[in-house]
């Protein structure tokens, strides 16, 4: 279109005079003016077109766009609601926990309030009945001395012999059970059966049979050693008795039971018995008291006798254990219980019941 303009003024300028000139210049402009409406409608009209077209598109993009965006956003919402849901949920099982723990905490809340409550009444109690306890401790401290002053005179009262403790049965008044006894020539304290019960306190039971659960027929050893049990049938032993006598001056008490109820005892003066190597012979027998008749029991100088170790040269010794084979039908040592005999008036009782007792001579034999 310029080159068009350019072309109509180089003809209105050589057309060959001035009037002509300025006719052709107007006819120009003129031409202009046309052109120029012409071509201002035709490209208003092509750019409405192109501005419309690129609207379109701009819209159809835009439109795609903002579904793609709220489909996204939808789907958002809804996951959001969904754990939305699921929050509700957790604080609605959070507020039944709670509520239930807020009971839990106010019964035991009670709880402590009562025990507090018992215990402050308890306390009250106690402080009430304060000068009460102080009176009832004095009372029982003085109970408590009262009872260390009768335990100190039942506590057994042991002799000094050469700066050594000597414990007899004798040094527990009226004992009647096991004590644990200390003897000179004993190394060792040892068990012994005490007796306060048949003639008076202080014995040492020695022998003891009632119902035969103890096998008396032993060997040497056996007697020597001792065997049996203190709370039953036994024989205290040899050596011991021996150690015993031998340490101060004994009686010897023995009291027998038979099957008519009757008790006698036979009580001697003085009793000892010498050592193994004279197989514990006795070597003093004093004179007796006894409520029986005619009784012969024991003698002076007669050898123990065992049936691995005899010491008789008689017939009749052999079955017969003990002091028990001279002069006599008595046998306190005889193997069975149910030949258990002893001698009155010539003749063989049987007995029910033996028990021989040691105790410390009180006045010497002439």
């Amino acid at each position: 279109m310029s080159m068009l303009i350019l072309f109509l003024i180089c003809c209105a300028t050589f057309s060959g005079s001035t009037g002509n000139y300025h006719n052709g210049l107007d006819i120009v402009k003129d031409t202009i003016t046309g052109l120029e409406e012409k071509c201002g409608t035709c490209g208003y009209q092509k750019l409405s077109s192109q501005t419309s077209e690129t609207s379109e598109t701009i819209q159809k993009y835009t439109s795609q766009e903002y579904e793609s965006i709220i489909k996204e956003k939808d789907s958002q919402i809804t996951k959001l609601q969904v754990q939305l849901a699921s929050k509700k949920e957790n604080i609605k099982d959070f507020k039944k926990q709670l509520e239930i723990k807020t009971v839990e905490c106010e019964a035991r809340l009670e709880e402590k309030s009562n025990q507090l409550a018992d215990q402050k009444s308890i306390i009250q109690s106690l402080v009430a009945n304060c000068s009460s306890g102080t009176q009832q401790i004095n009372e029982l401290q003085n109970k408590v001395k009262f009872l260390e002053i009768q335990m100190e005179a039942l506590r057994p009262k042991a002799v000094l012999e050469n700066n050594k403790e000597i414990l007899t049965c004798e040094s527990f008044e009226n004992s009647s059970k096991i004590e644990v006894l200390q003897i000179p020539g004993i190394a060792e304290p040892f068990s012994a059966l005490c007796d306060a019960e048949v003639a008076g306190s202080g014995w040492i039971v020695i022998q003891r049979r009632f119902d035969g659960s103890v096998n008396f027929d032993r060997i040497w050893e056996d007697y020597r050693f001792g065997f049996g049990n203190l709370n039953g049938e036994f024989f205290f032993g040899l050596e011991k008795l021996h150690q015993i006598t031998k340490w101060k001056p004994h009686e010897l008490y023995i009291q027998l039971k038979d099957y008519n109820n009757r008790t006698l005892y036979v009580r001697f003066e003085q009793f000892e018995i010498e050592n193994e190597e004279s197989d514990y012979m006795i070597k003093r027998v004093g004179n007796c008291i006894t409520n029986a008749t005619n009784v012969k029991i024991l003698q002076k100088n007669i050898k123990f006798n065992t049936r691995d170790k005899i010491n008789c040269k008689y017939f009749s010794c052999v079955g017969s254990y003990g002091w028990w084979h001279i002069a006599s039908m008595s046998n306190l040592n005889v193997p069975k219980y149910s030949q258990l005999y002893w001698e009155e008036y010539n003749k063989a009782i049987k007995v029910k019941s033996t028990k021989m007792m040691i105790k410390p001579k009180r006045w010497l034999q002439d």
